[in-house]
């Protein structure tokens, strides 16, 4: 039988961790005596009879314990303009017919209130209340659903607001008359007060943090909010008298000390940031892939033509290495290709050119060799033809020999581009045990000259080294590439992320000729700057160095990357030097674009490079924080749920045949990936958790409706809201 929406959603909120009830039809009285599901989850067979006995009922979430949480009821949008003015963190929040509700952390003893006179148009729903939950439809037609970005999957519970428990304002005692806010002046001192008695209280950091920032948007003005972060963190660590940062369980704090921020677009002049913008709109993709490639593209462009210089005796090149983490389907491919267009006609022209050279090269060696046998002699070896070399602008795979000799014929620097990043770090890591070829590849982010021992090739030299990277990978297939080795050498902090999270669609706009003359010009103009040479024939970079305002700010920048540091987990501190590296790096981009024959870097440059590397940081700690977690389910295993339950209506008795399910599985999938019966039984018993049975001659699946709905819940609800038969191969593979 067909499960209304409302039964679907009941599930999902109970499989979220909350008590369910049923309530009246587009009203908000339960439908049955509740009292024992403050203190217990009704089964998923007793939510089945609810909503089998009143299909459009709507579904209410006990509040309190037993769900873990506490819920304010703004009764208007005005209610909660005035709520947003005294402070309000980030938390789930469900838009009503007139108001909304916002869900907090459950605490001790906050019980229900309604029609206060201090707080006009807010109610509270604790211990022994509940509300009405999303996907329930009002009296008015009204369908009570969360806010966009806002939503019970998206964002943790926050701490509820102490202006919102406090019984009065007059009870407060001096120190809770702090909450109401201080003006300029007080602030610090007023905010060390408060951390210092929520530590004594238990709170965590992250608990402490949340709330100081509620209580300072109450402030006169409000502080800044890194000066709130540091005070934070120093009381904290006072308090605890112990290097937090050595705690793994602050490892879901680490967001919060780095925070995922936009990409600062403005950075770029005019006219470039409009390309980005345009290439972003054509093919459909966030902005910020855009112009994390442009970075990388330019950082080669430019090569070792310079370097950075912050003080004396330091040096950067100014090359990146970069992944774009995204699902097949998420449409990171197209914009870089179409990117790396100006760099694939260089190479064209290049081969070609070579091409040319070596033909009138074997012309000249066959004519030198006659001419030595015919005099019977040697000639003199000046006068034999010398090789042409190969002159390479990108490269997708190569040995560290092959490398060597790119880069000697290559001394401005190459590109690694494998559209999946995954076949060239694989290729890095077979070597982990066989010499020295990993080792290799680290020094080469620094640009460091290169020594290759070989037996056979014997040793080669390589002063001028110089390489950027760049490709995609699957979010599922990053753990598997880069194993834990891969943060303890270095090698995964190396990189800058940006992570895609939605899928692309196709469109069907293409970027103007105008537009794609523009970058080809910027990109060759980058390349056609000159290399200059010392006396041994060595590169000699242009040395840009920081003016004194810059230099400062780097120190503080530097500061305040250790003292946030001291907080995180080793794995995710490791990220933090190279990205004080890449601060320099990037600076050395934007003073190119902005002042090419300038060679001091200024201030607004650096500040600008920062911004664009705390969203980097922000990046990395989204990647990091998720290292390691039990994998999710596959594409094979997504579109074998989406199968069961497009072959519902094919059960019988409470049994589905494999073969069925194995024909209609396989008809979604492209060929190479196609499953055996067997395999299918294993995904069904093992990471399904379903039951088989031999029966008839023939194997089957024994059905679980409850099961499959919650699959479906679990892994399709948020890319699909009715479960359709599809006719297309399963999606994300390209065809």
């Amino acid at each position: 039988m067909e499960q209304s929406a409302t039964y679907l959603q009941a599930i999902k909120l109970l499989n979220q961790g909350f008590s369910v009830i049923p309530l009246v039809p587009r009203g908000k009285k339960p439908l049955i005596n509740w009292t024992e599901f403050q203190t217990r989850y009704a089964t998923q067979q007793e939510i089945e009879q609810w909503f089998t006995k009143w299909p459009d009922a709507n579904t209410g979430i006990v509040t309190g314990q037993i769900s873990g949480i506490v819920v304010v009821d703004f009764d208007s949008n005005e209610a909660f303009g005035a709520a947003q003015l005294k402070g309000l963190p980030i938390t789930p929040t469900v838009k009503t017919s007139r108001g909304c509700h916002v869900y907090f952390k459950w605490r001790h003893k906050v019980f229900n209130f309604q029609k206060r006179d201090d707080l006009p148009g807010v109610d509270l729903r604790g211990d022994g209340g509940y509300v009405v939950g999303p996907g329930s439809t009002h009296e008015s037609g009204h369908i009570y659903h969360c806010v966009e970005g806002d939503g019970l999957d998206d964002v943790p519970l926050a701490e509820i607001p102490d202006w919102v428990t406090a019984a009065a304002p007059a009870q407060k005692n001096p120190l809770k008359e702090l909450y109401k806010g201080v003006p300029d002046g007080s602030r610090n001192d007023s905010l060390a007060r408060l951390v210092g008695s929520w530590v004594n209280d238990g709170l965590s950091m992250e608990e402490c943090l949340s709330m100081a920032r509620t209580v300072n948007q109450r402030n006169t003005p409000p502080d800044e909010d890194k000066n709130v972060v540091e005070t934070v963190q120093s009381i904290f660590t006072k308090h605890h008298n112990s290097n937090v940062g050595d705690v793994e369980e602050v490892e879901d704090f680490v967001r919060d000390i780095f925070p995922q921020v936009q990409f600062p677009l403005d950075v770029f002049p005019e006219d470039l940031k409009q390309f980005i913008v345009n290439t972003s709109i054509a093919f459909n993709v966030p902005v910020e892939v855009v112009a994390v490639g442009v970075l990388a593209i330019l950082s080669v462009a430019i090569g070792n033509s310079i370097r950075v210089s912050p003080k004396a005796d330091w040096q950067e090149a100014v090359f990146i290495w970069l992944i774009i983490i995204g699902r097949s389907g998420s449409g990171k491919t197209p914009p870089i290709k179409k990117l790396l267009k100006p760099i694939n006609d260089l190479q064209k022209d290049e081969c070609r050119i070579f091409n040319k050279a070596w033909e009138e090269y074997e012309l000249n060696l066959e004519n030198y060799k006659k001419k030595s046998k015919k005099i019977e002699m040697e000639i003199s070896l000046d006068d034999k033809p010398e090789k042409p070399l190969l002159k390479h602008y990108k490269v997708s795979d190569a040995t560290i020999e092959a490398l060597a000799d790119i880069m000697k014929t290559s001394p401005r620097g190459i590109l690694l581009h494998q559209d999946e990043i995954s076949g060239l770090i694989l290729g890095f890591n077979q070597y982990k045990n066989k010499g020295n070829d990993r080792q290799k590849i680290l020094e080469l982010w620094n640009c460091d000259p290169w020594k290759v021992d070989r037996v056979t090739a014997g040793t080669k030299y390589v002063h001028d080294t110089g390489c950027g990277i760049l490709g995609g990978i699957q979010p599922l297939v990053l753990p598997a590439v880069f194993k834990e080795d891969s943060i303890s050498d270095g090698l995964l902090p190396r990189f800058l992320f940006t992570v895609i999270t939605q899928d692309s669609v196709y469109t069907g706009d293409s970027l103007s000729w105008k537009d794609e003359q523009f970058w080809q010009e910027m990109v060759k103009g980058f390349y056609d700057s000159k290399l200059k040479k010392d006396d041994f024939g060595n590169n000699s970079p242009r040395i840009i160095k920081f003016d004194q305002y810059a230099s400062d700010i780097y120190k503080k920048f530097k500061q305040k990357y250790k003292e946030q540091g001291k907080y995180l987990p080793e794995r995710a501190r490791v990220f933090l030097p190279k990205l004080e590296a890449y601060a320099i790096r990037i600076s050395g981009i934007l003073h190119i674009l902005r002042h090419q024959t300038e060679d001091h870097i200024q201030a607004q440059t650096l500040n600008d490079s920062i911004r664009i590397v705390d969203y980097f940081a922000g990046q990395a700690m989204a990647v990091i924080t998720e290292y390691g977690k039990p994998s999710q389910l596959s594409e094979i295993e997504i579109t074998l749920i989406k199968v069961l339950v497009d072959l519902k209506t094919k059960v019988v008795h409470g049994k589905l045949k494999l073969s069925e399910i194995t024909a209609a599985l396989n008809g979604l999938l492209p060929q190479h990936v196609q499953q055996t019966p067997e395999s299918i039984s294993s995904i069904l018993t093992k990471k399904l958790k379903f039951k088989t049975k031999p029966s008839g001659g023939y194997s089957h699946l024994l059905w679980d409706d409850a099961k499959i709905d919650s699959l479906f819940i679990l892994h399709l609800r948020k890319t699909s809201t009715t479960p359709t038969t599809s006719t297309n191969p399963v999606e994300g593979w390209e065809q």
